[in-house]
């Protein structure tokens, strides 16, 4: 039949309508897959994502878990932690990432590991800590360890604190909070574990934050890029008391162009397809017709085929269909219905484009062509979307060509097996896989998986390089097998296969000790750790190895355990301290030798064991010779814990660590005190003083009989000086014995210094030195020499620990063969001297004579009978008036001391007063005055004479070296004598020998009521920047600068400048010694306040001076 205009048409009219359909489906096909996309590389993102965060809070979970370890052993050492350093510095290095470990009692932190560039933290408190308090209180008050950071460290650097609070007696119901246990983890440290490189790497931008605590503010921890991230994937990080986020997005974003411009124009050449398969099945439709009798006829060929697979495909779960050459579906069972989502007879004679989207139908229909022309089944995969239920799988498609009986193609036939969960199960094993290579070549240690049957399947780089398997076929071989290829590790191999067969008869983890010997014959010991897996029936399946080389632990622990053995078992003291010179560790030998305990000596310095017997240039040289080569050996003396002095034979070695810092000091000691003393005892203490070692009394006489001898045969001339210090018992009371022995090694040093190598330097004993000057020219050298002595002497001691003193020194001098010839006679006459020179003052020198030793023999005699003096009560008290000039009256006496011998009458003080305060007779003498003027001034009192004020005199001896206070207060309380009208006068120089302490005894005496005047005023060396700080009433002129008056202008000068300057200070002034009346005048002219003297009175005995104060005020 002819084609008309209209049918001629309508096949374009079909194709332009299709064309438009299609074109609308495809955009939104095309959209799905955009989409599609977008939800897989998100979801591959996530995956990524995953590992990195798990990484991550791992890596931070396990290096805060070191904080629980420092807890226990806080805990286990009942809050000490004695041995915190050396465990820390075990600990670091099973704890990758963290930096520092540290304890904070109390909250301040006291210790850490490593300490070298942490001092700064030490001291630390965290509960007060403007920028830690927030964190460490949080932790405290939870109980829970908390996370800081990233935060700047203030040793330096950024980094994560985790703190632990410790809490002692937990089980009780109030546990005590003891501090932190601190592990630091610093950046960029902390984030390696989780390797965010690979995420660069593979063409994504990252950025890890979190929400700063207390503050909406983000903070970055971590970035690849400052540029903001295009709707990144977020995942969660957790960690301690705090959470971050990972963010990560494509570096070029989520959209891809060229992938989307491929499906665009796929879409709209999908569409033209459709358009022109439309236009050719209405021209087939047209066509119809003329093939529904080859049709019919084929059909029939195959449907006698097809009926004999009928009732088969029905039952088979796979999805099944049958096609014709053309195409056109023939059959198919139930499954491919629901794929279908239409009915098995509305499927019949139609093809893939009828049933699916072009583009499937396009796929579908090229591989059956493909099947047909290779005439050999094809199988390929394919991703379906079941109509019936939106169910998605991925199938496994085999297409077969069927064939007549005369081997024409006539069909073809399909078979759909669902393997969506398979592929999800290969991709879920593959993942683990991944992850599993990864962790195991992550571990440094050798890893081994063999099959039930001992043959090698999985083994790690670590383990090739340390077997050397490298260019090794040892894939499913056994360990015999191997060894066979590798007879030098036979042995190994062979232990293997033994403990292999002893873990799968135990059936649970084992562990071994194996060795190996090396290509080179050196042996190696491993730690292996080996795991049986049996399958559901109990038969072996596998059996996973760890081994760890513990070569070197081994040969470590072997080294530690012999050194710790010598260290023990020594007889020789051993010490070692850190590099800060602190004691860390002593040996039994050390306890034994120096008597201090390990626990008394950790943590001091090796000074509490000093001696002070070895100078700082010693102790300088020392160091020294330990700094630049490393060590230094010799002998020293040390004081044990009973303070005993001893000597040792010492050797200090440096320790230093792999980069060549000084980390330790070790000290070798041994007592070589016996044989000290076998080769120096007698020789010493003949002939040596030990304290300054000076010859002693011995040497000096046999070096002086030498001399004799010498200078005898030769004409020659010797002097013997005779040294006594002055205020040298000052030193002794005020700082102890021990700066006294100080001070007289220092007044050794001083003489050795001055004299020359040919003279002789002897100490006696207490402060009695001598000096033998052999071959002097003149009798004038030892006066020179003596007065250099004098000079070296009387300079500044510097006593360590003691501050500053200051002593001066009296010399007598005999002279060979001027004044005896004997040593014992030169001695005598040296010594005789030297009382001399003491009595005129001190700080001089004197030469022995015959009028001397008269006077020493008067002095003794005084000596005895002043002593008999105090006990026969032979001493008197006069009074002298004290006049206020403005009325002429008296208003005070000075009590003055008299003696009153039965034999030689009364002794005028300047007789007796001297020797009693050499031979400390003063302080007695000087209580009875004060007892005795109160008594007598309270029964004046009570015989109703005036008030006056009473000056009892206190000498420099009394005031210094007795407790003057508690004297004045039970004397006042045994008389009854008021304190308001009782005066001590104390002596210029008395006052300036202890200024400090001069102010405080002053100060308790103004406590008790009493008066204060500085008599003699001019004759000393007063400081006014202490006499202002002195709490003193009356200022007395010094007689001296009285006499002279109005005869010296000098005098006069002086003393209207000491009344001036006592008003200024706010004293009252009082001249001493007025016997004229120009003196009273001029006095009166300057304003001076009182006066003493015989133009009043001279001193009076007290009843005469009751009878001048009667007569006074007409009682």
């Amino acid at each position: 039949m002819a084609d008309t205009p209209s049918s001629s048409k309508k096949p374009l009219i079909i194709a332009g309508l299709a064309f438009v359909i299609m074109g609308s489906i495809a955009a939104g096909v095309i959209f799905y897959l955009q989409e599609h996309r977008l939800e897989v590389s998100r979801a591959r993102v996530e995956d990524h994502i995953g590992v990195h965060t798990h990484a991550l809070s791992s890596s931070i979970d396990h290096a805060m878990s070191a904080t629980f370890a420092l807890a226990a052993i806080v805990k286990q050492d009942q809050g000490k932690a004695s041995n915190f350093e050396s465990v820390a510095q075990q600990m670091l290095p099973l704890y990758p990432g963290v930096s520092e470990l540290a304890l904070a009692p109390n909250g301040i932190i006291e210790q850490i590991v490593p300490r070298i560039g942490n001092e700064k933290v030490l001291g630390l408190n965290l509960l007060t800590h403007p920028q830690q308090s927030r964190d460490a209180l949080k932790a405290r008050d939870s109980g829970q360890l908390t996370l800081a950071g990233p935060i700047n460290l203030i040793q330096g650097g950024i980094g994560l604190v985790g703190r632990l609070p410790i809490f002692l007696n937990e089980k009780t119901e109030q546990p005590i909070f003891w501090g932190f246990a601190i592990v630091v983890v610093h950046f960029p440290e902390a984030l390696e574990p989780a390797h965010f490189s690979h995420l660069t790497e593979r063409g994504y931008d990252y950025k890890l934050w979190r929400t700063v605590p207390g503050s909406d503010d983000i903070q970055i921890i971590a970035e690849s890029s400052a540029e903001s991230l295009i709707d990144p994937v977020s995942e969660i990080v957790n960690i301690p008391n705090s959470n971050w986020v990972l963010s990560v997005a494509p570096k070029a974003g989520w959209s891809d162009p060229v992938p989307q411009t491929i499906n665009s124009l796929s879409g709209v050449l999908f569409s033209l397809l459709i358009a022109y398969l439309a236009k050719l099945l209405t021209d087939i439709h047209i066509r119809k017709q003329t093939l529904e009798s080859l049709v019919v006829e084929r059909t029939a060929e195959i449907q006698s085929a097809w009926n004999q697979l009928e009732a088969t495909i029905e039952v088979i779960p796979d999805l099944f269909w049958l096609k014709d050459t053309d195409g056109y579906y023939l059959s198919c069972n139930r499954q491919f219905e629901l794929l279908t989502g239409v009915p098995k007879n509305q499927i019949i004679g139609k093809t893939d484009y009828d049933l699916f989207p072009e583009s499937i139908a396009d796929f579908f229909r090229a591989n059956d062509r493909e099947a047909l022309k290779i005439g050999l089944s094809r199988t390929n995969e394919e991703e379906l979307t079941f109509a019936s239920d939106g169910r998605y799988g991925l199938f496994e498609t085999t297409k077969t060509p069927l064939l007549d009986k005369h081997g024409k193609q006539i069909g073809v036939l399909g078979i759909g097996r669902d393997i969506t969960e398979r592929r999800q199960n290969d991709i879920q094993r593959q993942l683990l896989a991944n992850r599993l290579t990864a962790l195991i070549e992550a571990i440094p240690d050798a890893i081994f998986y063999k099959d039930g049957k001992g043959r090698w399947l999985i083994t790690n780089d670590f383990a090739k390089q340390l077997f050397k398997l490298q260019g090794v076929d040892w894939l499913n071989k056994t360990d015999r097998q191997l060894a066979e290829q590798r007879p030098e590790f036979s042995a190994f191999h062979e232990a293997c296969v033994r403990d292999d067969e002893t873990t799968w008869q135990h059936g649970s983890l084992q562990i071994f000790e194996e060795k190996m010997l090396d290509e080179n014959g050196q042996q190696h010991f491993f730690d292996v750790r080996k795991m049986p897996i049996f399958n559901h029936e109990g038969e072996r399946e596998g059996l996973v190895i760890l081994g760890r080389d513990i070569t070197e632990a081994k040969l470590q622990e072997r080294h530690l355990k012999l050194a710790a053995k010598v260290f023990e078992q020594s007889s020789e003291g051993f010490l070692i301290t850190n590099a800060e010179n602190r004691i860390v560790l002593v040996n039994k030998a050390f306890t034994d030798i120096s008597g201090y305990s390990e626990t008394e000596v950790i943590g001091n310095t090796p000074h509490l064991f000093s001696s002070d017997k070895q100078d700082d240039t010693f102790y300088r040289k020392m160091w020294s010779d330990i700094n630049e080569n490393g060590r230094w050996q010799g002998e020293i003396w040390n004081r044990r814990k009973n303070g005993e002095i001893y000597p040792e034979l010492l050797n200090i070695s440096s320790v230093l660590n792999d980069e060549g810092q000084l980390t330790h000091y070790v000290a070798v000691f041994s007592d070589i005190s016996s044989l000290k003393a076998s080769e120096a005892q007698l020789e010493y203490l003949a002939h040596h003083d030990p304290l300054t070692t000076l010859p002693n009394r011995l040497m000096l006489f046999e070096r002086l009989g030498h001399g004799i001898e010498i200078s005898k045969r030769e004409g020659k001339q010797m002097a013997l000086l005779m040294l006594d210090l002055d205020r040298f018992k000052d030193v002794n009371d005020s700082y102890g014995h021990l700066a006294g022995d100080q001070l007289l090694q220092q007044v050794a040093s001083r003489l050795h210094l001055r004299l020359r190598e040919a003279d002789t330097v002897a100490r006696l004993g207490g402060d009695e030195f001598t000096v033998l000057l052999e071959d002097i020219s003149h009798k004038e050298d030892a006066a020179r020499v003596a007065e250099n002595i004098i000079t070296d002497l009387s300079a500044a001691y510097l006593l360590p620990g003691s501050g500053e003193a200051r002593i001066g020194v009296s010399i007598g001098i005999s002279l060979y063969p001027e004044h005896g010839g004997t040593p014992e006679t030169l001695l005598q006459q040296a010594d005789t001297a030297l009382y001399l020179a003491k009595s005129q003052g001190r700080g001089r020198y004197a030469y022995f004579s015959d009028e001397l030793t008269l006077i020493a023999r008067e002095r003794m005699d005084i000596e005895a009978r002043l002593r008999r003096a105090l006990k026969n009560n032979e001493l008197r008290v006069y009074f002298q008036p004290q006049v206020d000039i403005a009325s002429d009256k008296i208003v005070g006496a000075e009590a003055l001391v008299r003696w009153q011998d039965p034999e030689h009458g009364l002794v005028p003080p300047n007789r007796f007063i001297p020797i009693a305060e050499e031979t400390g007779l003063i302080i007695a003498i000087g209580d009875w005055v004060l007892h005795e003027t109160c008594r007598q001034g309270k029964e004046w009192l009570d015989a109703g004479l005036p008030c006056i004020t009473l000056a009892v005199n206190v000498s420099p001896h009394q005031f210094g070296q007795s407790d003057i206070k508690a004297i004045v207060a039970r004397t006042l309380e045994a008389t009854g004598f008021p304190a308001q009208l009782l005066e001590l006068e104390l002596t210029e120089s008395g006052l300036m020998e202890r200024q400090e302490k001069a102010v405080t005894i002053l100060n308790a005496l103004r406590d008790l009521g009493i008066h204060l005047a500085i008599d003699d005023f001019g004759t000393g060396y007063s400081s006014l920047a202490y006499l202002k700080r002195f709490p003193l009433d009356v200022l007395k002129i010094d007689k001296t600068f009285i006499d002279d008056i109005p005869h010296q202008q000098d005098d006069m000068e002086i003393a209207a400048t000491i009344i001036a300057m006592g008003h200024t200070l706010g004293f009252k002034v009082l001249a001493e010694g007025v016997e004229t009346v120009e003196q009273l005048d001029f006095l009166t002219t300057q304003g001076c306040d009182l006066y003493q003297g015989y133009l009043k009175s001279k001193p009076l005995t007290a009843n005469d001076f009751a009878e001048l104060l009667r007569n006074q005020t007409g009682i």
